[in-house]
């Protein structure tokens, strides 16, 4: 019987071989991450509702509620990650805490690489030094994506949420994000089957492009994505205004919620590139002994984005004048189209900061001090 390609073999010190990994893993990786997404989407879509019409906040601050909440959950990853890497391991990690995105158990014996000797970690720590500006270019997509659950479904509730004029039903607002799903799952699968076969005949890169190029395309779709918004938004005042709604908060404008998708889509395409471009890069990139605390960096740049989200929308509140971008109760009055351009501008600051930063990017040189080490440690 053939072997799992996935499987890695761990030999200990008395010779004894130990498979680890492969296909066993994946069922439990799945059905954990099913439950974790279908409670945190479910809690973050539906909460800007939440607190906007059940406890009566004004938008800015149930916004600012919401992405402080992301900001300090997003956090607690770090703290898992530097308990796997350093004692611990990945293994009892993964199941004390119920998070799962590698699982791998760590044999707990002399193979630690944090054991070896202080060249090789300082060249570790090194190579996570030189990832930071990659992940710190990502930042400004989280806080660009984190209207999505705030702003957004605000708007879905004020627009034409049936499906068609003789039915009766309406569209939850707050699940207008499952065409960001369906754009991801999708795009997941096209890019996997389509785009890289494409590539890969014109760049000879197994990879069809590497995870930099990658990011670079997701970058430019989160911009595009907030421009499209912006334009929405435009759309969906300009109907207000001709039905005499402007006034009416509470009213329904006569409008398609349908509107809203390419906003979302566009979002959706924008995480097959830039997130799962930088997950790729950062386990391609860590050194084997850092890869948990390297992941980590991925859910920093979420928190630190959402609470940049926080830093935008209160001083965009604060100074924006009058006719308020982010009003407190009634969205037809307020300028959010402004915010969106104001966004969609800084985005584009940012694609030029990750140019650079990917241009001087140098891959890791880890590989000679691993083998080295181990072979110094061998009788």
């Amino acid at each position: 019987m053939a072997s799992d390609p996935n499987m890695e073999i761990l030999q200990k010190d008395g010779g004894e071989k130990r498979k680890l990994g492969g296909l066993r893993t994946m069922p439990f990786i799945f059905s954990n991450e099913i439950f974790e997404r279908f409670a945190s989407t479910g809690f973050h879509a539906n909460m800007i509702t939440y607190l906007t019409q059940q406890l009566n906040m004004p938008l800015a601050k149930a916004s600012n509620i919401l992405t402080n909440f992301t900001g300090m959950a997003s956090l607690t990853p770090l703290i898992g990650a530097l308990a796997a890497d350093s004692f611990a391991g990945r293994f009892w990690t993964i199941s004390m805490g119920s998070v799962i995105y590698e699982l791998k158990p760590d044999s707990g014996d002399s193979s630690n690489l944090w054991k070896l000797c202080t060249v090789h970690r300082v060249e570790e720590l090194k190579s996570i030094i030189r990832i930071i500006p990659i992940c710190s270019a990502t930042i400004l997509v989280v806080t660009a994506y984190s209207h999505q659950q705030s702003f957004s479904v605000q708007q879905a509730r004020s627009m034409n949420r049936h499906i068609s004029n003789n039915n009766s039903f309406q569209i939850p607002p707050a699940t207008m994000s499952i065409f960001n799903t369906l754009t991801l799952l999708i795009g997941l699968v096209a890019y996997e089957r389509i785009l890289v076969p494409l590539a890969r005949r014109f760049t000879k890169n197994p990879s069809g492009i590497t995870c930099l190029q990658r990011m670079g395309i997701g970058f430019v779709m989160n911009t595009l994505s907030t421009v499209v918004a912006a334009v929405i938004e435009i759309k969906r005042k300009s109907v207000a205004s001709k039905h005499g709604l402007l006034d009416k908060p509470h009213s329904m404008i006569p409008i398609s919620v349908f509107w809203l998708v390419p906003q979302y889509s566009l979002h959706g395409l924008s995480e097959v590139f830039t997130s799962v471009g930088l997950m790729e890069f950062l386990y391609d990139q860590a050194p084997e002994s850092m890869r948990s605390t390297a992941i980590a960096l991925y859910w920093i740049t979420i928190s630190l984005g959402s609470y940049l989200s926080t830093l935008m929308v209160s001083l965009v509140h604060k100074y924006s004048g009058k006719n308020n971008w982010v009003p407190d109760r009634n969205l037809n009055r307020g300028k959010l189209d402004n915010y969106y351009w104001l966004v969609s501008c800084v985005q584009l600051i940012n694609f030029f900061y990750y140019i650079v930063c990917a241009w001087l990017y140098k891959p890791k040189p880890l590989g000679n001090y691993y083998h080295l080490h181990i072979s110094n440690r061998r009788p």
